[in-house]
């Protein structure tokens, strides 16, 4: 059974019908001729108009009952719009179906074994690593920090290697010495003095000046590298007492400090590196003629088939008969102890101060 579809227009137009055909038999006339012709011109245009079945768009028609009144306003004109042809581009294609037959070997999405693996809820530390915002995503991406302008004067002067071996000797904790051994002989050679601006320093090359800042009170000193130490794990540098007076830490006895490079000793060349100031060796003698040294080093060296011996000038003109170098002191200490059960006189010293 077909359905029909009156559209709203029809309705009025009945409903006009309606109220005309009533009018016209509550009149005292019964004639079919005296009745209005325009209830004639409605009805025959509402009988010949099409019924449009449910669903369709047909428009209804327009029905021309004259002019309109004043106050009556007037009717909206419909706009069609031109229907809009998709092109080529537009069209997404038709997804890949999936495969009859799956691969035994790869576990199934819907399958029981992956359904009871799948969590619920996600826990947040692997949300945040889902979405780039955990703890080492942000340490990844953070901006390195910015050298300082000492820091990279010493990185252009100094090879690789030693530049970052030395870093770690410029920060960190500072402590002094004084009247146990006021003068005494440093490892420079030179008698302590207490009183004297110097310092102790386990890398930098003897007699090579720094600008020591306390970073607990700001203050500041300048000192001069003239011996080897601490030794005690965690610090350093040592100063003297006069340099600890003057940064304040004297009485406190250590204090945190920065370290920077003002100026290398005489001589020194920073581009062959730091490594020579760590090294250790074994003066065995120094001569005042270069040939006593030589032929004393070709007499050892015919003797002690495995030692290596060599021969400098020092700073007073005298040459240094040595065997070394050697990068661990223990090791130079070892061949000093053989070379003295052989009858020979030695001392461990650096190979460059």
């Amino acid at each position: 059974m077909n359905t029909v579809f009156f559209p709203p227009s029809k309705f009025l137009c009945l409903g006009a019908l309606l109220l005309l055909l009533t009018g016209c038999a509550a009149s005292t006339s019964s004639d079919p001729k005296d009745i209005d012709p325009t209830a004639h011109s409605i009805l025959a245009e509402v009988s010949a108009a099409p019924i449009a079945p449910f669903g369709s768009q047909m428009r209804a028609p327009v029905i021309r009952s004259g002019s309109r009144t004043a106050g009556q306003a007037k009717p909206s004109r419909t706009t069609h719009q031109k229907p809009v042809r998709l092109q080529r581009s537009d069209v997404r294609p038709w997804p890949a179906r999936a495969p009859l037959d799956p691969d035994p070997t790869q576990p199934q999405v819907n399958s029981p074994e992956t359904t009871s693996e799948i969590p619920q809820k996600m826990a947040p530390q692997e949300k945040g690593h889902l979405s780039g915002k955990s703890k080492n995503n942000r340490k990844s991406s953070s901006k390195p920090k910015p050298i300082s302008v000492e820091n990279l004067r010493l990185r252009n002067q100094l090879p690789y290697e030693d530049y970052f071996g030395l870093v770690p000797h410029l920060n960190g904790v500072a402590s002094w010495y004084g009247p146990t051994f006021h003068g005494k002989p440093t490892a420079s050679g030179e008698i302590y003095n207490q009183q004297g601006m110097t310092a102790a320093h386990l890398v930098l090359p003897m007699h090579t000046v720094v600008r020591v800042k306390n970073l607990e009170n700001g203050k500041e000193a300048q000192v001069r590298i003239n011996d080897r130490g601490p030794y005690m794990k965690g610090r350093i540098l040592d100063l003297s007492r006069a340099a600890a007076q003057r940064l304040g830490s004297l009485q406190k006895g250590t204090t945190k400090v920065k370290i920077t490079v003002v100026q290398w000793p005489p001589g020194m060349n920073p581009a062959e590196g730091l490594k020579p100031y760590s090294q250790y060796v074994v003066q065995l003698a120094a001569y005042q003629s270069a040939q006593t040294a030589v032929t004393q080093r070709d007499n050892l060296m015919a003797k002690f088939n495995n030692l290596s011996l060599a021969i400098e000038r020092t700073p007073k003109g005298r040459f240094a008969l040595y065997a070394g170098p050697y990068d661990q002191e223990h090791e130079a200490q070892k061949v000093s102890q053989s070379l003295k059960q052989s009858g020979l006189g030695t001392l461990v010293r650096s190979y460059r101060k």
